[in-house]
């Protein structure tokens, strides 16, 4: 008989909003049956992703695709620019599937019920990747489990922009916005020499979702 799991992903919104009273959060999420896992195992795969990319495709500008809401952006303001979309998914998705497919590895008798909390509502739209994921904001999730723990309210994101500053991207031109008014400005005038844009829907960062 296979042992049935439930793996809850938390995105790193929650560990700075919360600080010191994360392990609390561990601590509840655990009593309540959880198995408690993080995405950050996604970020260098994610970044690497991106440099790999960039080296295979190298005559076409790449347009970071980690903010669904970008994606909805290009398609109803700049449809032209579809092409240049990255395939990547989100490091939040990609690091969840990472670790469910880990803990699959290690426990090959189990079946796991994956949840994934995200800070804004359209990040559900990959709930549709895999059969069965459920994908939900912070503020839902902390009124379905009754989670009642103080939070900090954060002036700056944990992924701000600036993700891209690294040696996998070494010696690419990547240009940055955040915010839908600086985000259009630049896709509207994308730079000749750009190999890539960052771009993130709330100014800052996750920090300002609407699930959180």
């Amino acid at each position: 008989m296979k042992n049935r799991v439930k793996m809850v992903v938390l995105n790193p919104v929650i560990e700075s909003m919360l600080g010191k009273r994360y392990l609390e959060l561990i601590s509840l999420l655990e009593s309540k049956g959880y198995f408690v896992e993080n995405s950050k195992r996604g970020i260098e795969y994610v970044r690497t992703f991106y440099g790999l990319n960039l080296f295979f495709i190298n005559d076409t500008c790449q347009i970071d695709s980690r903010c669904p809401k970008i994606t909805e952006l290009i398609v109803n303001d700049f449809p032209y620019l579809l092409k240049r979309i990255s395939t990547i998914t989100p490091i939040l998705i990609t690091g969840a599937y990472m670790a469910f497919a880990e803990f699959l590895e290690k426990n090959p008798n189990s079946i796991v019920d994956l949840t994934i909390i995200s800070p804004c509502e359209i990040m559900r739209a990959y709930e549709k990747m895999n059969n069965g994921t459920k994908i939900i904001t912070w503020k839902k999730f902390k009124e379905i489990e009754e989670i009642e723990i103080p939070e900090n309210k954060l002036d700056e994101s944990p992924v701000p922009l600036g993700f891209f500053n690294s040696k996998a991207l070494l010696g690419e031109k990547i240009y940055s916005a955040s915010g839908e008014k600086d985000c259009k400005k630049l896709l509207s005038n994308i730079p000749k020499n750009a190999n890539l844009l960052e771009l993130l829907w709330c100014e800052g960062g996750c920090h300002k979702g609407d699930g959180l």
